[in-house]
């Protein structure tokens, strides 16, 4: 995470700014991401029992990274995805990059903090 924060704060107005082929610059995918990680940081601290009855039960093995990445791909293969609304970034130079930078760190900080202190088998479950 805190490879991604240089980055991202090396990156002059124009890169995190700039677009291609009609795809979201950094900073809209910055705030995509920020968007998403408000909704799930409350969600994982929610107990088994409550996210089971929300959720169900899994039906299968839990993926390795490679695995769960490899499925996200085959799934988006040869369809035009699209954010919810609620999820979807605004303009890129309508973005307040210090706020969103400043509220993603944040947010990923809880997350990292959190999943430090839970028990692996947990996460799965």
């Amino acid at each position: 995470h805190a490879e991604l924060m240089t980055f991202l704060q090396k990156l002059s107005d124009e890169e995190i700014h700039r677009q291609k082929d009609g795809k979201w610059s950094t900073l809209q995918n910055m705030d995509h991401l920020l968007k998403s990680a408000k909704t799930v940081n409350p969600a994982v601290r929610k107990s088994s029992l409550v996210l089971r009855a929300a959720f169900g039960k899994p039906n299968r093995e839990a993926r390795s990274y490679e695995g769960l990445v490899k499925r996200y791909q085959e799934r988006l293969e040869g369809v035009e995805a699209e954010a919810p609304k609620a999820y979807r970034a605004a303009e890129s130079q309508a973005l307040d990059r210090a706020k969103v930078l400043k509220e993603y760190d944040a947010e990923m900080q809880k997350f990292i903090q959190y999943v430090g202190t839970v028990k692996e088998r947990k996460l799965d479950r």
